[in-house]
């Protein structure tokens, strides 16, 4: 896991054990955020196909602090997927032909600590501006399957008639 990181998560797990004794008089408010994701968080090449949601969802902490402040602690996870299927078919004798398809699959997960400042802009609406830090650690597996189709028809001594072979790779 990246240092970064483990520091960022490490102080968000403290401000969580070490702040409610401070702000005992402060309204505390946990949730979940759920939502679209706004950017692609890993690019791939073309050839792949996205074979997930684009979905963001994670727990989230707010303490309320004096003069219209806020402090917000959240861990985020994106789990995205990837498809990919190549088939070369061989053009002549001598040409390998392959069939290959891949899995991609990709966990994020993004540590936030924001302070935000709440003004109210009319009766019933308030907007706010933020700030902070943010960490995040990806991981992800790939899948591969198929295999290579080779033609033999070297000249040779009479026998049976050319060998078909396929040998499987993973």
């Amino acid at each position: 896991m990246n240092m970064h990181f483990s520091n960022l998560l490490c102080l968000t797990f403290v401000l969580f054990v070490a702040m409610p004794p401070l702000l005992s008089a402060q309204t505390v408010a946990f949730g979940i955020k759920v939502g679209p994701e706004a950017t692609e968080s890993i690019l791939a090449s073309s050839h792949y196909q996205r074979s997930s949601s684009r979905r963001v969802i994670g727990p989230v902490f707010e303490v309320a602090l004096p003069r219209t402040f806020a402090l917000e602690a959240g861990a985020l996870h994106r789990q995205v997927e990837y498809h990919e299927s190549n088939i070369v078919y061989p053009v002549s004798p001598a040409d390998l032909g392959e069939e290959r398809e891949s899995e991609t699959t990709a966990h994020s997960w993004e540590v936030a600590l924001v302070l935000k400042k709440y003004m109210d802009v009319g009766s019933h609406v308030r907007a706010y501006a933020d700030a902070g830090f943010s960490g995040r650690h990806t991981s992800g597996t790939t899948h591969t399957q198929g295999f290579i189709l080779q033609l033999k028809t070297t000249p040779g001594p009479p026998g049976p008639p050319p060998v078909m072979r396929t040998m499987p790779f993973s």
